[in-house]
């Protein structure tokens, strides 16, 4: 059988995973898997913390014949929250800036899973998003360059410029 039908059954049957991810042994009590994107993700808990995990980088992966149940409070957690990218239970919010043509992509569906609209007018929209970690919105942002502007924090508007600044080096090479 493959990984992914194995995964599926490690989840329906609430098996225990090892598996190395990022050259390190992980531990793993699976709960779900979903596609963002076209990627396939694992969401398990690693040392009662939720987290993402790609598939494409889960290697030897070990179906243990430890059972587990599956934590009440991870199940209403991952219920509740829109987002799927966990790291940790810290979220941090981002503001966006959208322009032009990137405004009918983003009200016409959510793009970003929690989106809430905080001003719209006929320029622009700002909306706020709550992220695990940069590189999540990140991928979307870029994907709506140029109408998609980070307002805040001030750490990834950071991040974004430098990313833009990486790229535009390069192609000018």
């Amino acid at each position: 059988m493959n990984d992914f039908a194995n995964l599926c059954n490690a989840i329906i049957f609430q098996k225990i995973i090892n598996a190395n991810y990022n050259n390190k042994l992980r531990t793993l009590k699976p709960y779900k898997l979903i596609s963002h994107l076209s990627v396939w993700y694992l969401l398990a808990t690693e040392n009662g913390t939720i987290k993402t995990f790609a598939l494409y980088k889960l290697k030897a992966i070990n179906i243990c014949q430890d059972s587990f149940l599956h934590d009440k409070k991870v199940l209403k957690e991952l219920e509740n929250d829109n987002n799927f990218f966990f790291v940790s239970s810290v979220k941090k919010e981002v503001i966006l800036e959208i322009s032009g043509l990137g405004i009918e992509y983003f009200l016409s569906r959510k793009i970003l899973t929690n989106q809430k609209i905080i001003n719209k007018t006929s320029d622009n929209l700002i909306i706020s998003t709550m992220i695990s970690f940069d590189d999540e919105l990140l991928s979307t942002v870029f994907r709506f360059i140029p109408y998609v502007k980070v307002l805040s924090p001030k750490s990834l508007v950071s991040k974004c410029e430098m990313m833009i600044e990486d790229y535009l080096k390069h192609i000018r090479n």
